[in-house]
């Protein structure tokens, strides 16, 4: 395994980038209901800007507290590790776990938004050239809305979400009603003791009265969220009329996360019962 730090460089080097702070996006200082707008991120990404950008904090600095935080799941077996990106953008999040991760990685790459893929699959292709990755780890590229995800149940043992959520609730109308059809679709996909993590700048006080309403709530479709769902997808697909809470989650917990730039950002999570 290779260490962070010298990890860091690598990345450094070869896309070019210094994560210094006015390259960190903070989705909570933006109060746009844009940022929850498919249109919005297929123009962003078209626009030919496909540098490596994170919201919030920097993967290296979290991903040491995200695979602590799954230990005990990857002791489980020797398997690869059956991980979800929830709306991926940019990030080279999954890239960091892929490398960092113990036990091999079978990891799922979701984004409704092609260009973000093209971007994961060329980073995926230059990182391999550069870093011999495990030959039992995998990673597949699917372009899918996060309210209707098209996997079966229980599929996953982890499910990492870092802003997805945040740019849901940015709709000033449906976020908070998004937000749950979303949280029902990643319980959907856990197994039983299956963990459900999210990155955030909310504060706890905040979120975790949020993350407990919805993750206990039945959500009903409405005409106004099937619009936005074909928008997205552009397809003709069964929509849930529908969606609801099956399974259950365990009390949502937290860890504060203090990033070199001096700002507090918050790992959330909660297992699947």
């Amino acid at each position: 395994m290779i260490h962070c730090k010298s990890m860091k460089a690598v990345f450094r080097i070869l896309k070019g980038v210094s994560y210094q702070q006015g390259q960190m996006f903070v989705l909570s200082h933006f109060h746009d209901e844009k940022l929850s707008k498919f249109t919005y991120w297929k123009n962003r990404y078209k626009e030919g800007n496909q540098e490596v950008f994170e919201w919030f904090v920097d993967p290296d600095e979290i991903v040491e507290p995200i695979l602590n935080n799954i230990a005990h799941i990857q002791a489980q077996s020797t398997m690869p590790l059956r991980y979800i990106d929830i709306g991926c953008g940019l990030s080279d999040l999954s890239l960091h776990l892929t490398i960092h991760c113990p036990r091999p990685l079978s990891a799922v790459i979701v984004d409704f938004v092609s260009e973000a893929l093209q971007y994961q699959n060329k980073s995926y292709v230059e990182y391999q050239q550069m870093i011999q990755l495990r030959s039992e780890s995998t990673q597949h590229l699917v372009c899918a809305d996060v309210l209707h995800l098209p996997f079966r149940d229980g599929g996953f043992d982890v499910a990492i979400d870092k802003g997805t959520m945040d740019a849901l609730m940015k709709d000033k109308v449906q976020g908070h009603f998004k937000s749950g059809l979303m949280m029902g679709e990643v319980i959907r996909l856990l197994i039983p003791g299956g963990r459900y993590l999210q990155i955030s700048d909310e504060d706890p006080d905040s979120r975790l009265l949020f993350l407990e309403n919805i993750s206990t709530r039945k959500h009903d479709c409405d005409e106004r969220v099937k619009d936005n769902h074909r928008e997205a997808t552009k397809a003709t697909t069964n929509f849930h009329e529908q969606m609801k809470l099956n399974h259950k989650l365990s009390s949502w917990k937290f860890k504060s996360i203090q990033s070199k730039s001096g700002s507090e950002y918050f790992l959330y999570w909660a297992e699947r019962l």
